[in-house]
């Protein structure tokens, strides 16, 4: 591999609502990254197992498997995957609250700016520098 020619990234995106994962998925294969959507918590083991990923986007409300149960089982296989819990919901104060003690790298606020996701796992993976703005909390600030 030339050193002009960066690995892809590898992205797991998990949300029970698979219309989500299928748009996320096809925008960011168009940028170039490597892309696996689940719609269960309980998928991400296998998928996890079978090779790394640089970030996960996870939805926080899932049934059977909550978001940060997920993001507690992703961290526990491979603590350096890049979280990020997406929620739809400011009133969920305990489960983002749990979501920051287990580790979560960034909290995304629904609905979101779809380039601002993808600029968000840019600069993520070391492909960018340039900021557009979205809401997310960093945690590392705090």
């Amino acid at each position: 591999m030339s050193m002009n020619m960066k690995k892809k990234a590898n992205i797991l995106i998990i949300d029970d609502d698979a219309a989500v994962g299928e748009t996320l998925s096809d925008i960011l294969e168009k940028k170039g990254y490597n892309v696996v959507a689940v719609t269960d918590g309980l998928e991400v083991i296998d998928e996890v197992k079978e090779q790394h990923f640089d970030v996960a986007l996870i939805d926080i409300m899932m049934p059977r498997m909550n978001g940060v149960e997920t993001l507690q089982m992703i961290k526990e296989l491979d603590p350096d995957v890049t979280t990020m819990i997406m929620t739809g919901y400011s009133a969920m104060e305990e489960s983002i609250s749990k979501a920051l003690a287990a580790g979560v790298d960034r909290v995304l606020f629904k609905p979101f700016n779809v380039e601002g996701i993808v600029e968000l796992i840019s600069r993520e993976t070391g492909t960018t520098t340039y900021h557009v703005g979205m809401p997310a909390v960093d945690p590392k600030k705090y």
